[in-house]
């Protein structure tokens, strides 16, 4: 989450995120979810919280078997 946090303060144009919500608690993985979601900037996201992608993604890339 402190990664997260340095890269929208630094305005950056992307923000590639490895399970993201990981460990967190809910109050936390809310915050992340609307911080990102309204983010100008690109979103790479690894996760395995299908809820959480839904609410911030437009396309998913899903490798099965790999």
């Amino acid at each position: 989450m402190l990664k997260i946090a340095k890269a929208l303060a630094e305005n950056s144009d992307a923000i590639f995120a490895d399970e993201p919500t990981c460990n967190l608690d809910n109050g936390s993985i809310e915050y992340i979810t609307n911080t990102l979601k309204y983010y100008s900037g690109s979103v790479v996201v690894i996760s395995h919280d299908r809820y959480f992608l839904d609410e911030i993604v437009n396309k998913i890339w899903e490798i099965e078997n790999g």
